[in-house]
């Protein structure tokens, strides 16, 4: 793809442009005064966003049922999950990143966020790591399936205004981010990823999210 017909771009956020992992397991940490294992807590707590994505429970479900399965009591539950939740506040921007949504930006290219975390959360962690007057756009996940179903990226493209064809999808999740914008028709996908390549010609693999602006413009 050339680089003129390179149109848009749809980042995903968490563990793409802000690091999320590192504060959720500082946050299982500060949890171990209630037996809490922060491997445990972490598996758990990923079974019951697939849970919440497939539409089988709530997020006020998901919320207390994680804690609960933990073995926590129903009253201590709903305390740990608000003790658990604080760490949001603390979650920091990947390194380069408003740096790489500046270049992008500068551009002309068309931003819009696509995660499949609630808006609330979504646009918190937009305001407090200064991406407003970078993005055109947030995708409500409320109004849309979750990644990778196609819907969520055709509310992403129907914000830029653009096609799939002149779109490229920056994400860390295989499944949900890359492998759906591909099924989604995507041109192009960037993998931030410590794995071995991804076997298709859509697709680049990088460590840096530092290195995606040149790796975009440069298709």
């Amino acid at each position: 793809m050339a680089a003129n017909r390179l149109r848009a771009v749809v980042l995903d956020l968490d563990d793409t442009l802000i690091a999320s992992e590192r504060a959720r397991k500082r946050a299982y940490v500060q949890l171990g005064a209630d037996g809490i294992d922060p491997r445990q807590a972490t598996a758990v707590n990923a079974r019951w966003f697939d849970r919440y994505h497939a539409g089988e429970c709530s997020l006020d479900e998901l919320r207390t049922g994680r804690w609960i399965e933990l073995g926590l009591s129903p009253e201590r539950a709903l305390e740990v999950d608000e003790q658990y939740r604080r760490h949001h506040s603390r979650i920091r921007p990947r390194r380069d990143a408003v740096r790489t949504l500046q270049t992008l930006h500068a551009t002309g290219l068309k931003l819009v966020l696509l995660s499949n975390a609630g808006i609330d959360y979504v646009r918190d962690r937009v305001a407090a790591a200064s991406f407003d007057g970078l993005l055109d756009g947030i995708v409500d996940i409320a109004h849309a399936d979750f990644k990778p179903h196609p819907d969520a990226f055709q509310a992403a493209l129907e914000i830029a205004g653009e096609s799939p064809q002149h779109t490229a999808m920056v994400g860390d999740n295989l499944e949900a981010d890359i492998e759906g914008a591909l099924s989604a028709g995507f041109a192009r996908a960037v993998w931030l990823t410590r794995r071995k390549p991804y076997p298709d010609a859509r697709v680049i693999t990088l460590r840096s999210l530092a290195a995606v602006p040149s790796a975009l413009l440069g298709w």
